[in-house]
């Protein structure tokens, strides 16, 4: 956004890496001349300017900022030499990140944009057309700004009748979708506290659910907790997986999370909660990532594949969906609770049968013990006493005090199974709550 009072007001830049491919996709060019009904409403309340430019030259300081809150845009009648921008140093004050020259091959002028961390003096820039701008938003592959949706006045809702809808008000929300990097399509919801600073908890769940399983504890969550931004996914194995996919493994399935956190530029999760293969996934996100995220919670999930359990998905694989569903839910729930019965097998007859299969292969061979005892991320480790009849509190049990340099806490879920959080969700929040 300008800092002074010229037209035009605003300035968008976008990375592109290659112009020539993107002039040529039927992609960007269905963009352009198919528009929404929402865009084409807008594009006439603006005049845009637009230009392709190259890069020609780059250079950055020692610390570079990734999103630079200042920016000093000088335009060129020609072409400067790009030689001695190369060969000198480029003085600049204390505050400057980065330097970049652009050419316009049609016009052969040329754009200088200079990254700030604070706001440079007007009087440092006196070239003709220079001009200070000041970052306003940042553009991902995925929408994420529940705060227009929040804020007065409220925008209408809306939906593409596919893949996006966005629902304004109090309990805003998003749901979308995010592109893996081989085309795996990743619905996702985000919702909560809309502010761009709040904190975000995400949730990964099991195999055969969807995130419609997480709906009981998200009401918690925002009852107690409405400082958090809540994140739900659905993950590799329930919708289509497309045919150029790797074998599934829980490496891939932690790549995963992080490209729906990359594409809603979230770079540190407040927490992240994870049950059974979800649970196996969230540590393993730890593991590679720990940076990423503040604390754990794992929950119903093994930290090591058996023989005897990779032979049991096997037989679960080949099993039809529908009687598969019904069996399911019989082994994970508690006998107390069989009253959500109708609610978990709506959702598991709705997973896509062959990526179910191409998941399930993720729980064949597996060991996460070998890096759990460096894995610096806080952890709280959640059991159902009922689950797989008590060997799953075992297995935790034993587990919980090799995750981490000090161990982990184990809390257990009386009268509840493998999915403890949709079985007594009161209860579930009781043990994570002083954790979160």
């Amino acid at each position: 956004m300008a800092t002074d009072d010229q037209t035009p007001s605003y300035l968008a830049i976008y990375t592109v890496p290659d112009l020539d491919a993107l002039s040529a996709s039927e992609s960007y060019a269905r963009l352009r001349t198919h528009r929404s009904d929402r865009e084409a409403a807008l594009i006439k309340t603006v005049n845009p300017h637009r230009q392709l430019l190259d890069l020609i030259f780059d250079k950055q300081a020692d610390m570079p900022c990734k999103d630079p809150p200042f920016i000093v845009s000088i335009p060129y009648d020609h072409l400067p030499d790009p030689q001695p921008w190369f060969d000198a140093p480029t003085p600049q004050p204390k505050s400057w990140l980065r330097t970049r020259l652009f050419h316009d091959r049609e016009s052969n002028t040329a754009l200088a944009i200079h990254d700030f961390s604070s706001p440079p003096a007007p009087s440092d820039f006196s070239a003709p057309g220079s001009r200070i701008w000041s970052l306003l938003y940042i553009f991902g592959s995925a929408p994420r700004d529940l705060a227009v949706l929040a804020a007065e006045p409220r925008p209408p809702a809306w939906s593409d009748g596919k893949t996006t809808t966005t629902t304004p008000g109090d309990d805003a929300s998003i749901v979308s979708y995010v592109s893996a990097a081989d085309g795996l399509v990743i619905p996702y919801r985000l919702e909560g506290n809309p502010s761009p600073n709040a904190p975000v908890i995400a949730m990964s769940n099991s195999l055969l659910t969807s995130l419609e399983m997480w709906d009981p504890l998200v009401k918690l969550i925002r009852k107690h907790r409405p400082d958090l931004a809540i994140l739900r996914y659905d993950f590799r194995g329930r919708h289509s997986i497309p045919a150029s996919s790797p074998p599934v493994t829980i490496d891939l399935l932690a790549s995963d999370l992080c490209s729906v956190l990359d594409a809603l530029r979230i770079y540190r999760l407040h927490a992240l909660i994870g049950v059974s293969l979800g649970g196996a996934t969230a540590l393993r996100f730890a593991q590679l990532h720990p940076n990423r995220l503040e604390r754990l919670v794992g929950c119903d999930f093994n930290p090591v594949s058996t023989p005897s359990n990779a032979q049991a998905w096997r037989d679960r694989a080949a099993t039809p969906l529908p009687a598969l569903a019904d069996q399911t839910v019989v082994r994970w729930l508690h006998p107390r609770n069989a009253s959500i019965t109708p609610w978990l097998l709506s959702i598991i007859k709705a997973n896509d049968p062959a990526s179910f299969r191409a998941a399930s292969e993720a729980l064949h061979e597996y060991d996460l013990r070998p890096a759990a005892p460096d894995c610096p991320v806080p952890a709280l480790l959640v059991v159902g006493d009922a689950d797989a009849k008590g060997a799953m509190h075992a297995a935790m049990a034993d587990f919980a005090p090799k995750l981490g340099p000090r161990g982990a806490t184990l809390r257990v879920i009386a009268e509840a199974g493998h999915v403890p959080m949709c079985e007594d969700p009161d209860a579930f929040w009781d043990a994570i709550g002083d954790f979160l």
